[in-house]
């Protein structure tokens, strides 16, 4: 699935545009401003702009980047397989363990005071 950053719905796959992306934020934003409690109103309405905020930025940045005759999820992709090989390298049981959870036997990383698959809280 690729993003799409142009007009309209993408001929290719029929998936929603960036532009589309951000009218449905716009009227969310208008259906936001009725929520009768201020605090609440707020938020939603803080949501809402960060949302809108970070799709402009990642439009522009893919414009540039494509400007620049990358292909952006290619870009995407090695970094994200960078990050993968990195993360399988330090979470080998002799780099990271220091002991197992009690309750489901996963792998502790140092310095947790829970288990990140169960949940469980260590005293």
């Amino acid at each position: 699935m690729g993003a799409v950053v142009s007009n309209g719905m993408d001929e290719k796959s029929g998936e929603p545009t960036l532009d589309e992306f951000l009218r449905q934020l716009q009227a969310e934003m208008d259906i936001a401003d009725k929520i009768p409690d201020k605090e609440e109103r707020g938020q939603r309405q803080w949501q809402i702009e960060a949302a809108m905020q970070e799709a402009i930025t990642f439009s522009n940045r893919w414009k540039h980047v494509m400007k620049l005759g990358r292909d952006p999820l290619k870009m995407v992709e090695a970094i994200a397989d960078e990050e993968m090989a990195a993360a399988r390298r330090s979470h080998t049981p002799a780099a990271s363990a220091v002991g197992s959870c009690n309750k489901c036997s996963a792998l502790i990383e140092g310095g947790l005071d829970f288990c990140p698959s169960c949940g469980h809280y260590f005293e």
